[in-house]
């Protein structure tokens, strides 16, 4: 057939011996978006559908039925490539996570993909105070249902509309890193197709950055904050909830007590994400370490789950991460293998079972192993 225009499709067919009967391919439909070619091996009928928007998610997905970038069908059989999935629809993602616990990494790891655009804490801040509003947890669900599918979304500040020029077809992605969010899962479920994927981390290896970074007492002073703004909220949370961040609120100049009260925090966050687990639909729970162990399998897992395929861009920058030390979290680390159980030798043995008692449990639910046993 002939190549004729600006935009040339090549299909190439394998087939295993000389001996198969191969027809001419013949184009059976196309447009802008893709191709399908179909072509008789050994009078089996096998159509390939191939997309040329290759960098439209939207596109795809009409294209295809699914995320990735190609299928192929014969009698009863289909393989699809670049993405297993049975998506529908594009899925509305949000990534949450502790304060300081390296949610980062993953949001640069989507936002390296031509399919996602990630932003980064939007105009939330009406909704911190939820004593101020009527219905709130309505008028949140509606606002997020609005961030997602909304062409020109009220939220849209310079900074992101110069990110859409470079990437008019990506699918936007929430990302908020203040540690609030977690507590209002429960306003949320109601969101069409919502996919959240919460990080979280080590609670004493948290700790012990924050230490070291010289930034125990801005976390605390965040943290108090972000318990205010949760507090007219609290029929959202379970009792058990409401009581760790309430025991977050006791101010001391005790260096003990400090270590405490950011094990609480971290213990609300963690039972808040916990339980996300059944008031949401679609729902992973990441910890930071899995991601910078095991960059390429956790990857893969985290794009299977959100049913968009894993680009190379984004696979090679989550191992530079892991790999040449060049990438520094908002706790002010830069984190290899190496450096994860780094709290083992810079807590005292009394601060790390001051952290274990405070969050119970939680620590071996989370997938944690104590250090005394």
């Amino acid at each position: 057939f002939n190549l004729q225009t600006r935009t040339t499709r090549i299909a190439y067919i394998f087939f295993r011996n000389s001996n198969v009967q191969v027809t001419t391919p013949l184009i059976e439909k196309e447009d802008m978006n893709g191709l399908k070619v179909s072509v008789y091996i050994d009078s089996v009928k096998y159509i390939a559908s191939v997309v040329t928007a290759h960098d439209n998610p939207s596109a795809r997905l009409n294209w295809l039925g699914h995320t990735g970038y190609a299928t192929l069908k014969s009698t009863n059989k289909e393989f699809q490539f670049g993405s297993n999935s049975s998506e529908t629809s594009l899925p509305s993602i949000l990534i949450s996570t502790c304060l300081l616990c390296g949610g980062e990494v993953l949001a640069g790891t989507l936002n390296k993909s031509s399919d996602f655009i990630v932003i980064k804490n939007p105009r939330l801040q009406k909704f911190d105070n939820f004593c101020s509003m009527k219905a709130p947890s309505l008028q949140f669900s509606q606002w997020l249902t609005d961030f997602f599918r909304k062409e020109n979304p009220a939220f849209a500040e310079a900074h992101v509309m110069e990110m859409w020029k470079m990437k008019p077809n990506a699918h936007r992605v929430l990302f908020e890193s203040n540690g609030v969010l977690t507590f209002k899962f429960r306003s949320i479920n109601s969101v069409p197709n919502l996919k959240v994927v919460h990080v979280t981390r080590d609670p004493r290896a948290w700790i012990q950055a924050v230490i070291q970074q010289g930034k125990l007492d801005q976390s605390l002073k965040t943290i108090s904050q972000n318990i205010k703004y949760v507090n007219c909220s609290s029929t959202q949370l379970s009792t058990s909830q409401r009581t760790l961040l309430h025991m977050c609120l006791k101010e001391s100049n005790d260096y003990n007590h400090k270590i405490k009260l950011l094990a609480y925090y971290w213990a609300a966050d963690i039972s808040s994400a916990l339980a996300g687990k059944s008031q949401l639909k679609e729902f992973f729970l990441l910890k930071l370490e899995d991601l910078i162990l095991e960059p390429e399998k956790i990857a893969e897992k985290i794009f299977n789950f959100l049913g968009m395929p894993l680009q190379a861009y984004s696979k090679h920058f989550l191992l530079q991460i892991t790999k040449t030390k060049l990438f520094r979290i908002e706790s002010g680390e830069v984190l290899d293998s190496l450096t994860l159980n780094k709290w083992e030798e810079d807590l005292d043995q009394n601060s790390i079972h001051v952290i274990e008692q405070s969050v119970g449990t939680l620590l071996q639910e989370a997938g944690y192993n104590s250090y005394f046993k």
